[in-house]
């Protein structure tokens, strides 16, 4: 019996064909709206490490040495617990889209948005604050949304030279 009694062919509009070059964005907006649900439920205790866990499996099965291209940029769920109080700190491309990430979802309180360039009448006008701000304000943690990573570590050195908890700074 050498005759073959099935024969799968693959091409870019099957269903099994292989990841879309939206994989990862699909993968970003599925756990943005599913982290908004959970988060909602009694049960987001339970829940919510079951879809980070998912979510990892997820971005690693298409190639473990991409990122996240949904918007490019994802905040740190995994780092900062629902509900908490936040300073997001970088009002570029990135912190937009944290911020933008986060009122979605409803994940945290952001206390202050603070930039080093908040005296442009844009950024004031969005309600940015200079980082004098960090002095009246609560907050659990300080996110630095900034792409850059050495403009994110002199960041994180003046805050801490400012006498920042280093453990409050996320990154």
């Amino acid at each position: 019996m050498s005759e073959a009694k099935y024969h799968y062919r693959i091409h870019d509009k099957a269903m099994t064909a292989g990841k879309k070059s939206d994989y990862y964005e699909n993968c970003c907006h599925l756990y943005l709206y599913l982290a908004g649900e959970f988060n909602r439920s009694e049960y987001s205790g339970a829940l919510m490490p079951q879809l980070d866990a998912y979510m990892r499996m997820m971005v690693w099965q298409k190639n473990q040495k991409s990122y996240i291209e949904a918007e490019k940029y994802v905040f740190p769920f995994g780092k900062v617990p629902p509900d908490s109080a936040v300073v997001l700190y970088g009002t570029g491309v990135v912190g937009q889209t944290y911020r933008h990430q986060i009122e979605k979802i409803n994940y945290c309180n952001i206390t202050a948005w603070v930039d080093k360039n908040y005296r442009q009448r844009e950024l004031q006008r969005m309600g940015v604050r200079g980082m004098e701000a960090l002095e009246d304000i609560e907050y659990q943690f300080i996110v630095i949304a900034i792409e850059n990573r050495q403009t994110a570590e002199a960041v994180i050195a003046d805050l801490t030279g400012r006498g920042i908890d280093r453990e409050k700074i996320i990154i």
